[in-house]
């Protein structure tokens, strides 16, 4: 049925350039159809081990030194996408 929640899966690849140029990438491994539930519980879950990241002091987490060369760490435009995840639970 459309519109329907999927569930992806699959391997997360990183790769390096000769430049230094990180490129990540995701080999699709199945897509499997759930119900608003499991979306909603993943939702829940994903916005708050997001929110535990974004409170842990920057120096807590050494892959934070590798985001920060790699992205731009907005700590706000997160919040609100965190915020906005949990909003979207209770519709």
């Amino acid at each position: 049925d459309v519109p329907s929640f999927v569930a992806l899966s699959g391997k997360m690849r990183l790769f390096t350039t000769e430049d230094g140029t990180v490129i990540s990438s995701l080999n699709l491994e199945s897509i499997t159809r759930v119900d608003k539930y499991a979306k909603d519980v993943f939702t829940y879950f994903a916005a708050r081990n997001l929110l535990t990241r974004l409170l842990q002091p920057d120096e807590s987490n050494p892959a934070v030194a590798i985001a920060r060369e790699n992205y731009e760490l907005d700590k706000p435009a997160y919040f609100e996408m965190a915020k906005n995840a949990l909003e979207s639970i209770k519709d």
